[in-house]
């Protein structure tokens, strides 16, 4: 018991110093940047792997810790992203499909949020999130 103990909190202090670089979430509190830290899944993609794919259904919101990955919409590359840049919440916000693909540049290493634990986490967000003027290329595609 006491190992997974120790497991967790050793996962929740690695995520809690990246996830107050997140500029969405740096104005969360010290207990709400643990709760999410405390539901986030490693997850790693080789380069070229798709991570979302265009008008599929969402279900996961992904943060980059390390790595590159391309944008696209409908085929053609309209940006990138960057440890630190978040993406696939548009989805998950106004439950719509994915309005663009995004895919591994480099080796890619993702934390991520599936849809309940985001709902739950990160659904007093909403509101900033959707006026948020952050530079991401979810919210320049062209049919936003």
């Amino acid at each position: 018991r006491r190992t997974v103990i120790d497991v967790a909190f050793r996962k929740r202090k690695m995520y809690e110093g990246f996830l107050r670089s997140v500029k969405l979430l740096s104005t969360l509190t010290d207990n709400e940047i643990s709760r999410i830290a405390d539901a986030l899944e490693p997850v790693d993609y080789k380069q070229g792997d798709v991570v979302i794919k265009e008008g599929d259904l969402g279900q996961d919101f992904y943060i980059i810790v390390q790595g590159e990955a391309q944008v696209e919409q409908h085929g053609q590359s309209v940006g990138s992203l960057r440890q630190g840049d978040y993406f696939g919440e548009r989805a998950l916000l106004e439950h719509i499909p994915r309005s663009a693909t995004v895919s591994a540049s480099t080796d890619l290493k993702c934390v991520v949020l599936s849809e309940p634990a985001f709902q739950r986490l990160l659904g007093p967000l909403k509101e900033l999130m959707q006026r948020q003027p952050y530079a991401q290329p979810s919210v320049m595609l062209k049919n936003d």
